[in-house]
């Protein structure tokens, strides 16, 4: 019924009922939505994720995850071609719907159930509840922590001591809707100061901040305007002149950043680079 090519690699699955959806073209975030989701959903009805053949966008990215999340790589499964899909459920009507994947028990007796609708599952609510066990589907793999550790022999302030106060920024994607703007960033930025005061609850806030910007457009990066003299910051830089596979910017900010403020509701990437933080870091969405 699975594929078996190279199922040497791969982990035997936990059960032999399955679950899947129509293929998707979202890149790495929205990948990790719907199979955090799946996963989920299918723990509750007792079914294992799958893909289907024609989902040519997770087959061409399956090395690349091989290297960044080896637990995830190793539950990629695909249906064999000739096999049939016997129930079809409409669960969300949108990305980001979230409805209780309890009414699909009420659904759960064909041997295949695939979800229709909105596919993509970009609600945290549907994982949650098994956080820990999500962070370990998504643990880095040994070449993504060689790639940073490599890296950080380079980039001589990440071993300083000052805190690293990270925002992320999209531009590109989701243009008029839910994308960066400039001048929010820069009001974002301008913030900060009393948004760690806040947060952190401290009289006097720790002078030796270093702030980090995420982003792949550097004509972007390049208009946002900070006046270092007026804020806490020493040294400002760009993730993006690091040059770092999109696996070693979810790492890096894992490990380097004590804070991360997000200014793209929209991007499902910045979602995971704040939800597999530390849960002892600040995290906040502009």
């Amino acid at each position: 019924m699975l594929e078996d090519t190279e199922f040497e690699k791969k982990i035997k699955p936990k059960f032999n009922k399955f679950i899947l959806t129509e293929p998707i073209n979202g890149q790495l975030g929205n990948q990790m939505y719907r199979f955090a989701s799946l996963y989920a959903i299918g723990k509750l009805l007792n079914r294992t994720p799958v893909y289907i053949q024609q989902d040519n966008y997770i087959k061409n990215i399956e090395v690349e995850l091989s290297k960044i999340f080896p637990n995830f790589f190793k539950q990629i499964y695909f249906l064999k071609s000739e096999f049939k899909i016997q129930k079809k459920f409409q669960l969300a009507t949108t990305c980001c719907d979230y409805n209780n994947p309890k009414i699909l028990l009420k659904e759960n007796n064909a041997k295949i159930l695939r979800l229709i609708g909105g596919i993509y599952f970009e609600s945290y609510k549907y994982f949650d509840h098994l956080r820990e066990e999500i962070l370990n589907l998504f643990e880095f793999g040994p070449e993504i922590v060689k790639e940073i550790e490599e890296a950080t022999q380079k980039i001589y302030f990440l071993n300083d001591n000052s805190r690293k106060i990270c925002v992320h920024t999209r531009f590109g994607d989701f243009v008029g809707f839910g994308e960066s703007v400039i001048e929010q960033v820069e009001a974002l930025i301008g913030l900060i100061p009393k948004l760690l005061f806040r947060l952190i609850k401290r009289n006097v806030i720790d002078k030796r901040y270093s702030l980090l910007i995420f982003g792949e457009d550097k004509n972007f990066l390049n208009q946002i305007k900070i006046n270092k003299n007026k804020f806490l910051f020493n040294k400002i830089y760009h993730v993006l002149d690091f040059s770092l596979s999109r696996g070693g910017e979810l790492y890096f900010a894992k490990e380097y950043c004590d804070a991360l403020f997000l200014t793209a509701p929209l991007s499902s990437f910045a979602f995971w680079m704040g939800y597999l933080m530390p849960n002892n870091s600040l995290n906040h969405e502009d």
